[in-house]
Parts: C-alpha cells; sequence; structure tokens
C-alpha cells in the first residue's frame, strides 16, 4: 500500500487547478490583488491617502459640479458603498495618474491606496 502512496499524492497536485497559475484561490486575481490577513493599520493608511487625495473633489458633502473641480456627483471616495463597489476603476485612475489631476501620486502612497482598496473590495 505504501508503494502506491507517492503516485497517489502526485496525482492530486492538479486537483482543482487548471494548471495555469493566474488564479487566486481567494479570487483575487485582479489589479487590486488580495487584501492580506492583519493589515488594519495599513489599510487605515491606504484610506487616510485616499482621503487625503481625492476627498478635496470627491467628497459627499460637495454637491455642486464648482466646489468639486468637475468631478462626477456620484463620485464620492468619503463613501463605502461607492468605494468597495468601484475599488477597480478608482484604484486604475489612481495607478495610471489619471487623478489627481495633478499628477501621479508617490509610488508608495499608490500601494497603500491599493491595498486599502483591496480590502475594501472583498
Amino acid at each position: 500500500m505504501l508503494c502506491l502512496a507517492p503516485f497517489v499524492i502526485g496525482s492530486l497536485q492538479g486537483c482543482g487547478d487548471d494548471g495555469g497559475g493566474e488564479e487566486d484561490p481567494g479570487g483575487n486575481d485582479g489589479p487590486l490583488g488580495a487584501c492580506p490577513p492583519d493589515s488594519a493599520a495599513e489599510q487605515a493608511a491606504g484610506l487616510q491617502a485616499l482621503l487625503d487625495n481625492c476627498q478635496a473633489c470627491h467628497a459627499k458633502a460637495k454637491t455642486e459640479l464648482q466646489s468639486r473641480a468637475n468631478a462626477p456627483l456620484h463620485a464620492n471616495v468619503d463613501d463605502p458603498e461607492y468605494v468597495s463597489g468601484n475599488a477597480e476603476k478608482i484604484f486604475e485612475e489612481i495607478d495610471e495618474g489619471v487623478m489627481p489631476p495633478t499628477g501621479r501620486l508617490p509610488d508608495a502612497t499608490v500601494d497603500s491606496i491599493r491595498l486599502y482598496l483591496a480590502c475594501e473590495s472583498q
């Protein structure tokens, strides 16, 4: 019986995976990546970075296009439902330097926001 063990164990390696290695088992294979466990402090820093850099134009309290620098009225980074539903789009615009309009944020700030959005979107 022990003679068969290597064959049985070897055949189990491919079970449940197509072998492509592209998909994360948690379903987080998008641009945001996975939300790391025990990352509450990092998430808080990412939220603060998002608010510091985006809330001037993208806040619920700003109800007129002029006060939002023509940012869409529905795009509010202080609305958790909006953020979780649009996390990938928000990150894409930040990562590509589209937002903020003043230019691309430092890589460390972008990564901090990415981590927050990854956790918020789950």
